[in-house]
């Protein structure tokens, strides 16, 4: 756990525990930075449908997003059945350096962070680094690659957006999915 570090220097009376130091807590919590309403059209649980290469068949993603911590993160949840797979991604606001950012985990062994500035041409631009597990293991060992994702996440209308994602992986391999995502009922937390 981290304690919030405030915004003053403590001083010698503060470590001997006869000061605050700290600015005064509010009865209630801070409104989400107003940048997290750029993000609200991920709210919702949607279908998506992408085509991994080489194959014909589409796969399906099933993808529920919802605020969490008083609207300060943004917590989605993402299933491919297919795959069996299920992951998790935390999207949020870095106030001090102006940027969106997001952690991506997934129940494979897969983590990643990526960061995007505010909204360019409508769509949002994460880049980051990911460490991509091939397949899970009941051991607790697997084979991993590493590699840089871009994420170019466009709402499209109210009720679709498509997320162009790019994988360039440490050998300079590189492929691109697109995920096509449709609405299938609100969120919760909206």
């Amino acid at each position: 756990m981290i304690a919030p570090v405030g915004h003053t220097e403590p001083t010698a009376r503060d470590s001997a525990g006869g000061g605050k130091g700290t600015a005064a807590r509010p009865d209630k919590p801070f409104p989400p930075p107003p940048r997290m309403r750029d993000l609200d059209f991920l709210l919702g649980s949607f279908t998506c449908v992408y085509t991994p290469p080489g194959q014909q068949e589409e796969k399906v993603v099933l993808t529920s997003t919802k605020r969490a911590l008083s609207g300060h993160y943004y917590d989605s949840l993402t299933t491919i059945p297919a795959d069996n797979l299920h992951s998790r991604q935390i999207f949020g606001w870095n106030p001090a350096d102006g940027k969106y950012v997001m952690q991506f985990h997934d129940d494979w062994g897969s983590s990643g962070t990526a960061e995007s500035p505010t909204p360019q041409d409508g769509a949002l631009k994460f880049s980051g680094s990911y460490l991509l597990i091939e397949a899970p293991s009941a051991d607790g060992t697997a084979k991993g690659n590493r590699a840089t994702v871009d994420d170019e996440i466009t709402p499209l209308d109210g009720d679709r957006y498509r997320d162009v994602q790019t994988l360039t992986f440490s050998n300079g391999f590189t492929f691109q999915l697109t995920y096509l995502c449709r609405r299938s009922k609100a969120g919760h937390g909206e």
